[in-house]
């Protein structure tokens, strides 16, 4: 069997119909913005309904975990472009993450969200959430 590599234009449908797949679902999980290009990077989302029965629901996977991952991944194959390059622990990027609470969700930010508003539409588009979506702050 041989493989091929996707051509942009077959791997574009394919994350359009995955999109697609669970675009009318919310979302929980985490992600950093990036406050010079205005949008969010390191999305780590999930279902909340394929999570274990708790009361507080949310991405199992933590800000440093993956941020290490990430930060490794671009140093070894010099991606020097990427956010995750030149930061070793990424804990001076502004970043969140969404909870569910029964029926109601949360997105916890820092008080960086006060001065890029706009960052809370980029999280609501990104996680599908709904329009009585709560932000609150986190330190």
């Amino acid at each position: 069997m041989n493989l091929r590599r996707l051509s942009d234009t077959e791997r574009s449908q394919v994350e359009e119909v995955m999109r697609k797949a669970s675009a009318d679902k919310p979302m929980v999980g985490i992600f950093w913005y990036d406050v010079v290009k205005d949008e969010l990077f390191g999305v780590d989302s999930v279902d909340p309904d394929t999570l274990k029965e708790q009361s507080l629901k949310t991405s199992s996977r933590r800000h440093d975990q993956v941020w290490k991952k990430e930060h490794y991944r671009a140093v070894a194959r010099n991606k020097k472009d990427s956010p995750f390059y030149n930061d070793v622990d990424g804990y001076n990027v502004p970043r969140g993450r969404v909870f569910k609470d029964t029926n109601k969700f949360y997105v916890m930010v820092g008080r960086w969200i006060n001065d890029y508003p706009q960052a809370k539409d980029l999280i609501i588009d990104e996680f599908n959430l709904p329009s009585d979506v709560e932000f609150k702050y986190d330190k």
